[in-house]
């Protein structure tokens, strides 16, 4: 959210309502932080906390679009903004690709803030909100591993570090380098740097967001659907397989 919002500062824009999200979410975090139980959790308490973690996601991940405005317009109560800003970000974090943006409210009538928030919230669910808790959080210990099971078990049963929260901070660090890897390629393939970062972040993660209203369309170019075919198959693949075939190389 913060990247979010100097992004559309950068960009000449007022973004008062991402800083105020970002302040929400750090405040809420550090709280819960401060409550979170350590030590090893049984495993009722962890799937619990795995679906919990995703409603609370979705939902404080919903502020950005709702402080901004995002889908007020003409004929709409509040409860459907409330419905749109928390379908948007459901859609976002669980990387279904669905979306509320239409003829009534174009995509490329947004910021450029909120629309990068967009992106990252599909970056961000495509290796999994639990796996970077775990990533960030050591003193889960154990409980860590079930976490990742739970969340994941296809990614989470096979183990690349002794230590959970080393094997959590591995996977991101090969989602990080893969999601570079086609930021650069699709400079070279000829979007600019913000919309080879953004569909970097979407195609990585397989959840599909554009910038644009058309999509990879807008673009016409051979160059550019091959890099993004290329890259949501890497993104499709086992970052195990990513992670070990790394290090035999090196």
């Amino acid at each position: 959210m913060a990247l979010s919002a100097v992004v559309e500062l950068v960009d000449g824009q007022e973004a008062p309502a991402m800083f105020a999200a970002a302040a929400i979410t750090a405040l809420l975090g550090g709280g819960m932080r401060r409550w979170t139980r350590t030590g090893i959790l049984d495993r009722s308490i962890i799937f619990t906390a795995v679906g919990a973690t995703w409603v609370l996601i979705s939902v404080v991940g919903a502020l950005p679009y709702l402080l901004a405005g995002t889908f007020v317009r003409d004929g709409a109560d509040t409860l459907v903004v409330i419905a749109d800003a928390l379908f948007e970000s459901v859609s976002g974090f669980s990387c279904t690709g669905s979306t509320v943006f239409g003829a009534h409210n174009p995509i490329e009538a947004q910021g450029s803030g909120i629309l990068l928030y967009r992106q990252i919230t599909q970056w961000l669910g495509g290796m999994g909100i639990v796996v970077l808790v775990v990533a960030v959080l050591p003193t889960l210990r154990a409980s860590g591993l079930g976490l990742i099971d739970a969340e994941a078990p296809g990614e989470g049963a096979d183990r690349l570090a002794p230590k959970v929260v080393d094997t959590a901070r591995q996977f991101w660090g090969v989602y990080g380098i893969l999601t570079i890897a086609a930021a650069i390629l699709l400079l070279g393939a000829g979007m600019n740097p913000y919309d080879s970062i953004a569909h970097a972040l979407s195609a990585i993660s397989t959840g599909g967001f554009s910038t644009r209203d058309s999509s990879i369309g807008h673009w016409d170019s051979v160059a550019v659907e091959l890099v993004v075919m290329a890259v949501m198959i890497f993104g499709a693949a086992s970052f195990t397989l990513h992670y070990r075939s790394f290090r035999k190389r090196h």
